[in-house]
């Protein structure tokens, strides 16, 4: 049993909050876990880490019934953080790159390897694609990649969550906005644990305490977490709780 003194919890949402990693169906054993720790643990923060664009995530958040009074939301894969009222704006140096690097993809990819994603009209920095039915999602992000290398954008990095393809700073992931919460919060990254299920929730188990991954996690994240769950996303989630915060 890990002792710590756990002051704040952040989720990632796909695949961790989700009822499996191939679906985007919520999971209420989750939330209702969630709800009860809230309900027990006055001092405890809940947040969320997502590639998701900001207004999804933080009416995710409302609706899971999260405390806006304790609860950061860290959005567009760390290059968005609100807390408190306030949204911090991470990327804000590479807007340029990143806004040449949408024409290029938009000229260049759309229809012929990607399709945008519904979200990118609500998005700030980290835009996201989906490959073509026809096309695997490895060849569509060596597809942009090769774009970002001729037109010389070099600053950027082409991700896949398994659920899509996100362009955005090679400097900026979700621990980078961790980090900052920390800083800002006052929490120590000693008494905060993190739950994932994918690659790029690495740098978020990687920058806190207690770095956690659900039981169908990949084996990449599961290589730097100190506790992987015996069951996987959702239901993953609400063993931790329920393990370490509620009955423990």
């Amino acid at each position: 049993m890990f002792k710590i003194n756990i002051r704040s919890i952040i989720l990632d949402i796909d695949g961790t909050l989700t009822e499996d990693r191939n679906t985007e169906r919520l999971s209420l054993e989750a939330i209702a876990a969630i709800r009860e720790a809230l309900d027990t643990r006055t001092d405890l923060e809940i947040g969320l880490a997502t590639g998701n664009s900001h207004i999804v995530a933080i009416s995710l958040a409302r609706y899971i019934g999260l405390d806006f009074s304790r609860c950061p939301v860290i959005s567009e894969n760390g290059c968005l953080l609100w807390y408190k009222g306030k949204l911090y704006d991470i990327c804000a140096d590479y807007e340029e790159d990143i806004e040449k690097s949408r024409e290029i993809i938009r000229k260049e990819a759309l229809g012929k390897v990607v399709r945008e994603s519904y979200q990118n009209e609500y998005r700030r920095r980290d835009f996201a694609y989906y490959p073509l039915p026809n096309i695997c999602p490895e060849t569509a992000v060596e597809f942009i990649r090769s774009l970002l290398d001729k037109y010389g954008l070099h600053s950027l990095d082409v991700r896949y969550s398994g659920y899509a393809i996100h362009v955005i700073p090679k400097t900026v992931n979700k621990g980078t906005a961790v980090r900052l919460y920390s800083e800002i919060s006052g929490i120590s990254i000693e008494n905060m644990v993190a739950i994932g299920d994918s690659d790029t929730d690495i740098e978020l188990l990687s920058s806190v305490g207690l770095p956690v991954a659900v039981s169908n996690a990949t084996e990449g994240l599961k290589k730097v977490a100190k506790i992987v769950l015996s069951k996987p996303s959702g239901a993953g989630v609400a063993e931790f709780f329920r393990k370490f915060i509620l009955y423990s």
